[in-house]
């Protein structure tokens, strides 16, 4: 397997650094909308082909028909970088709620800022909250879907991290529906980027309309949902099942 993720990373640097570099240069030319579709062509190469060839890493999706032809909230569980790659081409036209400090990496930093990605900083809860919700309200209202994961970071399998409620309350203010997606990414690619062959399953759950609900009760049932789907933990240390 080292030598698969050797392989895969031969590949995954010029390509990465050739995405990034069009979408800061010509890719500035066009619409948000065309640099995503753009940048998600990239997403699609490594998280489906490139990983499938060089790892045996493969992908099962369910509910695609579940995604709203209209802006929306996805809420995600969070476990490797994978699944930050995956859902941005299958949640197409989409911007993530991220660390800040990705926007500052040479090239690939610069493309996700270029591609309207919303940076925040989790040292500040309060100013991050504003900034989501003033962002986040801006891309919705230009028909921009908005990718949250709730957790906050990366979780490792059998590990327990309560989901904010920031993805419920932008979907409330904004009026718009909230989708649902669980994967088990864990399967075959941990937190630290450690690869294992084998099959990732995502879900894709119905969207829930937002009206009159309250941002609790909201994020307590997507968490719910998704941690029964993925079959993860629903409290501390408790270990998964199977």
């Amino acid at each position: 397997m080292k030598l698969r993720k050797g392989i895969y990373y031969l590949f995954y640097v010029p390509t990465l650094f050739i995405a990034s570099v069009f979408v800061i240069t010509l890719g500035q030319l066009m619409t948000m909308r065309m640099r995503l579709t753009i940048a998600t062509s990239w997403n699609r190469f490594v998280s489906l082909s490139l990983l499938r060839i060089t790892t045996g890493i493969r992908v099962e999706i369910e509910g695609r028909e579940n995604i709203p032809k209209q802006a929306f909230v996805a809420l995600s569980n969070h476990q490797s970088e994978w699944e930050t790659l995956h859902l941005c081409y299958l949640l197409n036209p989409v911007n993530s709620v991220l660390k800040k400090d990705l926007l500052h990496i040479p090239f690939f930093g610069w493309a996700l800022w270029g591609s309207g990605h919303i940076g925040i900083d989790r040292s500040n809860a309060r100013g991050s909250l504003k900034r989501i919700e003033k962002l986040g309200l801006k891309r919705l209202q230009k028909g921009i879907n908005v990718l949250i994961f709730p957790e906050g970071t990366r979780v490792a399998e059998g590990e327990y991290r309560r989901f904010t409620r920031t993805g419920a309350k932008l979907a409330i203010d904004a009026n718009v529906q909230l989708v649902p997606v669980a994967h088990t990414a864990s399967n075959c690619w941990s937190p630290s980027g450690r690869f294992q062959k084998g099959t990732i399953k995502v879900v894709v759950g119905e969207p829930i309309d937002t009206a009159g609900r309250d941002p609790k009760s909201l994020t307590d049932q997507v968490e719910k949902w998704i941690r029964e789907t993925a079959n993860i933990p629903t409290e501390k240390r408790q270990k998964p099942l199977g």
